[in-house]
């Protein structure tokens, strides 16, 4: 793979457009990260954001397939539309039809808090909402991230911001000096912990 290390992302579209299954593979793997980053900022209350993770790697084929350089956009641009727009899509249809609390996305991009922040958050701060929507959205995510202030430990505050910052388990262990058994632990509590405060919140509404 070291030979497509130099090339432009538009260089290896060329290379797929000729057959070059390697320089797909190549370039899908280079944008792993972006995938890993903009879906690691939406936490699931109760739930995997693998699945979001799985969504997004397929917003780049998606985009691999559809990328027309005669539309004057970067493939980098476009690729990171596609990954954006799939995940999105991918929220809004596990949200369609269920009113528990617990299918809940929430974007901690959006908010301004607590010391939780999304490095990458540019990537997922403009996403196209309603505007009524968007204001929900947050109100309730810096209710949330008050909420997770006063019910987060110290450690797991720091987990959830490592997380959602795109590290996998293995790094936050090393980042923390923390066994990664630790890690998932503190992961499963948070998401405990939020799940719980937004069930609490549903009750009460």
């Amino acid at each position: 793979m070291q030979i497509f290390e130099g090339l432009k992302d538009e260089e290896l579209i060329t290379l797929i457009r000729g057959g070059d299954i390697r320089a797909e593979e190549f370039l899908i793997l280079r944008y792993s990260s972006y995938v890993r980053s903009i879906a690691r900022s939406y936490f699931l209350a109760g739930g995997d954001a693998e699945d979001l993770i799985q969504e997004g790697m397929i917003g780049v084929i998606k985009a691999i397939a559809e990328f027309d350089a005669a539309r004057h956009v970067s493939f980098k641009t476009f690729a990171v539309y596609c990954i954006r727009n799939r995940i999105y899509s991918a929220i809004r249809n596990s949200m369609r039809g269920k009113h528990s609390p617990l299918n809940n996305y929430v974007s901690m991009a959006s908010c301004e808090n607590i010391g939780i922040y999304v490095e990458n958050a540019a990537f997922t701060s403009d996403i196209a909402l309603d505007p009524v929507e968007k204001v929900i959205n947050e109100e309730t995510c810096n209710e949330l991230l008050k909420a997770v202030s006063e019910l987060l430990s110290k450690f797991e505050r720091n987990v959830l911001e490592l997380y959602l910052e795109g590290l996998s388990y293995a790094e936050i262990s090393e980042k923390l000096s923390k066994p990664q058994k630790s890690v998932d632990n503190a992961v499963q509590r948070i998401r405990r912990k939020i799940a719980q405060y937004l069930e609490k919140q549903g009750d009460n509404g």
